[in-house]
């Protein structure tokens, strides 16, 4: 049994080339399934609560599970088209012909006219389905999709020789998270290319990575091992959407211009009750004791640090080290010796003290691609000073200027044999603002002036019974459309509005 949409017949001869086409447009009545939205009465007062019952029901009103979206708007702001673009008419028409159809949901809206299934009929005559061509599919050739569907997230990059012979070089590559965990990825060698390619990751915002890479192994100290330069793809073709804009003939309509005027007078009327409610306060002094720059660098430290107060502190910002690694540092600090590029607490000669950047771990070897100049300060903790951030009882703490190490905002760092920045995760999607007019007080302390009054987009019907939305209508008073859109798990576009009136 067909489901609802565009249907397109081809008729071929012997030798499979087409003769003749038709488009048919499909309204399968058995499928037919809606949504219900139900509403305690029609008309509400200034910052009420209303709460609604959304549900999609079939044909039998059975429950249908669905994913729903949601929104409720201010008719004088955005004055309702019923014959506009939605889900339903781009899934099951717009997506499908060539051109644009306007008013694509006049097809849909009044189901039983006869005049509209005669002009449904008609758009499927004038308007070709032109999205691939009959050669291809008889010789079974398909395009690459140029944006594949995301997995995740993929940290990518290249390695090339920094010494002649110069270009790509496979090398081992180590891909290295740091954050609040501490997480590292299995060695694997970039391939003939150059091209290393961990993933794909599920995170969030952002996250500071490191990423090393050695000509031999990860065993080797050698300098002359680092010399590889490693460039991330930190940046990845996005795909772009059609904009929308109005022709140059085009006007808007009196009545959409009329609205926007009444509507910004109304805003500058709230604006004028809130400059009669000013309140001159009294007036205050305060007295505190001038700090010299030696506190205030001594406490901007203490913040720095988690533990605060170190005993044994080392101010760098009060020497000049020039364009020395950071590994020059520690020929200066009472009680850190330096032997063969490892680090040792004369106190405690036996045990290797852990060395943190910005209370990140990091290696002895990575101090010799730190400049002198990029560290602030840097704390020796040994006993019990050390415990919070070691259980061996030594801890060598240094501290960037910048702020933040290897979790700072910095711009990618290419340096021999590694690199840190921050991989960009998905976006984090912020909460719609929805006032509380009941149990917040700041609510009912301020004016509501909020033109889109609810916005749920993640509304997912069980099928076992409706869902219940609630929200509260504002201090405008004006009619109300609620729009509710989605799919139902199998594939059904849904749409539906009503209206509520404020006042």
């Amino acid at each position: 049994m067909l489901n609802s949409g565009v249907l397109h017949i081809t008729l071929f001869n012997s030798n499979t080339q087409p003769v003749c086409e038709r488009l048919i447009f499909i309204e399968n009545d058995n499928k037919k399934t809606a949504i219900s939205i139900e509403k305690p009465k029609e008309y509400f007062g200034n910052r009420k609560k209303i709460t609604l019952k959304i549900n999609v029901e079939d044909a039998l009103k059975n429950n249908i599970p669905s994913k729903l979206s949601m929104t409720v708007k201010d008719l004088n702001i955005s004055p309702e088209n019923t014959k506009e673009e939605n889900i339903k008419t781009w899934l099951l028409l717009n997506s499908d012909l060539r051109g644009k159809i306007k008013n694509p949901n006049y097809f849909f809206e009044n189901e039983n006219i006869r005049k509209r299934r005669y002009l449904l009929d008609l758009v499927m005559l004038t308007h070709g389905w032109r999205r691939f061509t009959w050669q291809e599919i008889n010789t079974n050739q398909q395009n690459k999709q140029k944006f594949e569907a995301e997995k995740g997230i993929i940290i990518s990059g290249k390695t090339l020789n920094m010494e002649a012979p110069y270009g790509i070089k496979s090398v081992p590559t180590r891909l290295t998270f740091i954050g609040k965990v501490y997480e590292q990825e299995p060695i694997q060698k970039s391939n003939n290319n150059g091209e290393y390619s961990y993933g794909p990751f599920l995170f969030f915002d952002s996250i500071p990575v490191l990423v090393e890479a050695r000509i031999n192994n990860f065993q080797s100290n050698e300098i002359k091992d680092r010399k590889i330069l490693i460039i991330p793809n930190t940046f990845e073709e996005v795909a772009k959407l059609p904009l929308k804009s109005n022709n140059e003939g085009e006007k808007r309509p009196k009545n959409d211009v009329d609205s926007y005027l009444k509507f910004q007078k109304y805003l500058e009327d709230i604006k004028n009750q809130f400059k009669q409610s000013d309140y001159i306060l009294d007036e205050v002094v305060v007295n505190s004791k001038l700090k010299n720059l030696e506190d205030i660098r001594e406490e901007n430290m203490n913040a720095r640090a988690s533990y605060g107060f170190a005993t044994n502190r080392f101010d760098v910002t009060k020497h000049n080290y020039g364009s020395n690694s950071a590994l020059q540092l520690f020929n200066s600090i009472l009680g850190v010796r330096v032997i063969n590029d490892s680090l040792i607490i004369t106190r405690q000669p036996n045990e290797r003290p852990l060395l943190m950047l910005d209370e990140n771990p990091i290696d002895v070897s990575d101090l010799s691609l730190i400049s002198a100049s990029e560290i602030s300060f840097i704390d020796v903790l040994t006993g019990g000073d050390a415990l919070m951030l070691s259980s061996n009882g030594a801890v060598i703490s240094m501290y960037s200027k910048q702020g933040g190490g290897f979790n700072s905002k910095r711009k990618v760092k290419r340096k021999p044999g590694i690199i840190d920045y921050i991989a960009s995760g998905f976006y984090t999607a912020k909460e719609f603002y929805a006032p509380d007019h009941i149990n917040g007080f700041e609510e009912q302390t301020k004016a509501d002036i909020r033109t889109t009054l609810h916005w749920a987009p993640n509304i997912v019907i069980d099928g076992k019974k409706a869902v219940e939305i609630s929200f509260f209508t504002s201090d405008a008073d004006s009619k109300y459309v609620i729009e509710v859109q989605g799919i139902t798990t199998s594939g059904i576009p849904l749409y539906q509005t009503t209206e509520i009136t404020v006042d």
